[in-house]
């Protein structure tokens, strides 16, 4: 159709600007339309490509290459020679289209293995460092629809971007429409995509997982032979489980109602859980049923078209310009301010002694993981954990594990061997959970991550085989995670400390010091956490970077420091009786609190040692829910004098630890009684 056709169509809908490339016969044609509120204009246009120059008046000026590659092998070099020299010219664009070229077996189903003009391809992004845009939706975008033994399906239709282009967008994403009429599915760019409406993925449903149904379709899945690594391979029969469970779900749970959904959506789920050549089969033959039904749809958003996109049509983002500001500004000082910290970390880590890993400990830590391990890790996980992203629940691989287990086994030992981890396990769910009843600004939720149950299942083989070197290398002034430590112990020597403090025949004045890391595990500095590891004789490249063990090993470098200090007289801690050893600190986690004999120079001296060791860390004290409880022989004037000191305030109680009260004020049975009134309050709900 020539150019002056489709524009005559398309004035419908009063595009600002046109313009085109006539077709080849039956092939090629070029034609871009648009809406923007800038300037456009078209800077050069071939069969192959159009470069339009966009001018938003504000002195922003960007490149968009629409592309259409050479459906001939030989002629693709070509294409890719001239849009390496656009790029020269044009450092802020973006490259959308069809490049008619398959990238990776994953965007191929059908047809010969081999990917022809593959090398030519892969050069031509490496030569140009141009980063890939990420899609969501079904991920091929053209198919033969021939319905014999012939299918073949592709991801033909893709975007690129310059690194400036990625730096004025970096959450940019390119949405895949399903293949409806035609044998191509339409791909939209979104520069600044909203928060997603639906709900969080569908999980994995318990009551299904013992019905023989399940059982065999389980089998069933695992029994099709697919094209990829291992972890493609298991992603894909979990994707597959998903929706096939899903629909049998739904087909019987008899008290669940009517629930339509739109036409569009529907083809999507389809196209989402195509792997086999029979799905595929399947998928186009209702396209092919559908195109009736599509065209009452097409007439209906067609009159609501132009009302939509100027209702959601692109906005400024004053976050995302703050954002990309304070990227670009702090850029430039980051790698010298690392290398300031890696210094400072060096020099306090010169004067302390580490307890090591015997050699022996260490090599038993890379030895490769047994079937038995993993299969212990697995079933360590409780059954009733919530799943990531792809809503495959541990219980699933509990019941199970007989059809499964060399899938996750082969995974898992891929992962330690290679160290590489496939995006769809490398991807987790952010939930904010309410830290009060009724939150009204963000600060009132804790966001926490939700893993893949095989990235759980990963992390667990690595703390099971870590946890047993933890007592020896840990301070006994740590109680959290480690094997053999209670946070009961935790509790009964801070009552027992705190009674000390509170006793009025100590003349001395003595403090008790309640310290509040600020958002504690998100502000763990990574340099540190890695010297620290080297430093106590881990092998490289070992940690789970999730894990809370990691942070036990951040806190015993603050326990450390405290117990220098002690040994060289700079702070003096308390003594329970006499002939017992004195205790400066009690930590559980990241719940930390000091005691100490309060003299001027001691308060000086652990401010300094606080500060220092937010400095290396990365941990900052949260004042607001820090303080301090003097003894009652501290005077007036020293309270004051220590509390300026410290920067913290004072409270006459120190009220509840670990969830349990220590400073007593009243009757013992007044203190506790919150515990048994949330007691029978469980037992009645």
């Amino acid at each position: 159709m020539p150019f002056v056709d489709v524009k005559l169509v398309f004035s419908f809908f009063s595009p600002n600007f046109s313009y085109g490339v006539d077709a080849d016969g039956t092939k090629g044609g070029l034609a871009v339309f648009s809406w923007y509120q800038g300037v456009v204009t078209c800077v050069l246009a071939t069969p192959n490509y159009i470069l339009c120059n966009l001018d938003d008046g504000n002195g922003s000026n960007r490149n968009v290459m629409f592309v259409y590659g050479e459906p001939k092998v030989e002629d693709r070099t070509r294409v890719w020679d001239e849009l390496t020299t656009l790029l020269l010219i044009t450092p802020n664009c973006l490259l959308i289209g069809d490049f008619n070229q398959v990238e990776c077996l994953q965007d191929k189903l059908g047809g010969s293995l081999v990917i022809k003009g593959l090398d030519a391809f892969i050069d031509w992004r490496l030569d140009n460092g141009v980063i890939e845009v990420p899609f969501s939706g079904p991920r091929f975008t053209w198919t033969n629809k021939r319905l014999d033994n012939g299918l073949i399906l592709e991801r033909l239709d893709k975007a690129f971007c310059t690194d400036q282009w990625f730096a004025d967008f970096p959450e940019g994403r390119i949405f895949h429409e399903p293949i409806v009429v035609l044998d191509y599915a339409a791909i939209i760019y979104d520069s600044n995509p909203s928060m997603p409406r639906s709900n969080r993925p569908y999980q994995i449903e318990r009551w299904c997982l013992r019905y023989n149904a399940i059982k065999g379709m389980t089998n069933d899945i695992w029994d099709i032979t697919m094209n990829g690594s291992s972890m493609f391979v298991l992603a894909k029969h979990l994707n597959l489980f998903r929706n096939r469970a899903k629909k049998w779900c739904l087909d019987n749970r008899t008290f669940w109602g009517a629930n339509w959904r739109s036409i569009t959506n529907n083809l999507s789920n389809q196209g989402d859980a195509i792997v086999t050549i029979e799905e595929g089969e399947e998928y186009v033959k209702g396209v092919n049923d559908i195109i009736p039904k599509c065209r009452l749809d097409f007439h209906y958003w067609q009159q609501r078209l132009k009302d939509k996109w100027v209702r959601e049509g692109d906005l400024s983002s004053t976050t995302l310009f703050n954002r990309i500001k304070q990227r670009k500004n702090g850029g430039k000082s980051f790698l010298s301010k690392m290398m300031m910290l890696e210094d400072d970390i060096d020099l306090l880590f010169r004067e302390m002694v580490f307890l090591q890993l015997e050699e022996s400990e260490a090599l038993a830590l890379v030895r490769p993981f047994r079937g038995q391990e993993i299969r212990k890790a697995m079933f360590s996980i409780h059954h009733l954990k919530s799943p990531g992203l792809d809503g495959i629940i541990a219980e699933f691989f509990h019941v199970h594990w007989d059809s499964v287990r060399s899938s996750v086994i082969t995974v898992v030992q891929h992962f330690f061997d290679t160290g590489f981890m496939l995006k769809e396990f490398n991807a987790s769910l952010l939930v904010m959970l309410p830290k009060v009843e009724s939150p009204e600004v963000a600060a009132h939720f804790h966001p926490i991550s939700l893993c893949n149950t095989i990235y759980k299942c990963i992390t667990k083989c690595m703390v099971n085989r870590m946890k047993g070197s933890l007592p020896a290398l840990i301070t006994e002034f740590q109680h959290a995670f480690v094997p053999g430590r209670s946070m009961e112990d935790n509790i009964l020597l801070s009552h027992e400390l705190t009674h000390v403090i509170s006793s009025t025949r100590i003349k001395a004045p003595m403090v008790a010091l309640k310290i509040d890391m600020s958002k504690a595990y998100d502000r763990v500095n990574w340099a540190f956490i890695l010297k620290i590891l080297k430093a106590y004789g881990f092998p490289e490249k070992w940690g789970d970077p999730l894990s809370p063990y990691l942070f036990l090993f951040c806190m015993d470098i603050l326990s450390r420091m405290l117990l220098l200090a002690e040994d060289i007289d700079l702070i003096k801690g308390i003594k329970v009786t006499r002939r017992s050893p004195s205790i400066s600190h009690l930590f559980f986690a990241d719940d930390a609190m000091i005691f100490f004999k309060a003299t001027s120079s001691s308060c000086g001296y652990l401010a300094d040692l606080l500060r220092r060791f937010e400095k290396v860390s990365g941990q900052q004290l949260n004042l607001q829910k820090s303080f301090i409880r003097f003894s009652p022989s501290t005077s007036t004037q020293d309270r004051q004098i220590f509390k300026d000191i410290l920067k913290i305030d004072q409270k006459d109680n120190l009220g509840t630890h670990l969830g349990s009260p220590i400073d007593f004020t009243s009757r013992r049975a007044d203190n506790f009684r919150f515990l048994v009134d949330k007691v029978a309050n469980r037992i009645i709900q």
